[in-house]
């Protein structure tokens, strides 16, 4: 089946390579045999095509529903334009970060964004959005994460392409869930959003 890479965020020593299966316009998350990420040599990038063998990878955890075993992969070259590509075949959010996946998000005091079992799990944890007000980077330590003009919202960002300083309103990004995680022990478990990356 042919996929269409469309992110590569950096993990700790491996990249998490999301794409979209162009038959059937889902969202996948392609990993290696055993369930693992992708090598920081993986030949993977984003805008290209590619035919792969896959089984769906059965120890799945919501809302991380994505996830493929990769068994075998031809790349068939690039698209031309991928901002073009994916609003021909994706549902796009539209708006403030409210929105994002089925209104369940919450933000804590810094402006981190997370959903959690309390709240409710969306039905998926990629997805793709249009801002309505152009994002502002800023340092957060060794991290990078993106200001939402005039609005609380702050997003880490995770994405391998160089960051810049301002990403205009009207860009088409895409965002996700981290993994489970619980910050503390007195914190339930919870899914940040984060930026994979956008398109220009």
């Amino acid at each position: 089946m042919r996929v269409l890479i469309v992110s590569k965020t950096r993990m700790w020593e491996a990249f998490c390579v999301g794409g979209l299966l162009k038959e059937t316009n889902e969202n996948v998350r392609l990993m290696q045999p055993g369930g693992f990420n992708q090598p920081l040599t993986t030949p993977y990038e984003v805008g290209q095509v590619w035919e792969i063998d896959f089984t769906k990878r059965e120890d799945l955890m919501l809302p991380h529903c994505e996830d493929i075993i990769v068994q075998h992969g031809t790349c068939l070259g690039h698209v031309k334009n991928i901002e073009e590509t994916l609003l021909n075949l994706v549902d796009v959010w539209q708006g403030n970060p409210e929105i994002l996946f089925e209104g369940l998000l919450r933000f804590t005091a810094n402006g981190s964004g997370y959903i959690s079992h309390r709240i409710g799990l969306p039905e998926q944890s990629v997805g793709f959005w249009i801002t309505d007000k152009s994002l502002h980077k800023e340092k957060d330590g060794d991290r990078i994460r993106y200001q939402v003009a005039h609005h609380a919202a702050k997003l880490a960002y995770v994405g391998a392409a160089e960051p810049i300083e301002v990403i205009p309103a009207g860009t088409l990004l895409r965002v996700s869930l981290a993994r489970w995680w619980r910050p503390s022990i007195e914190v339930e478990e919870r899914c940040y959003l984060q930026l994979s990356g956008w398109y220009l």
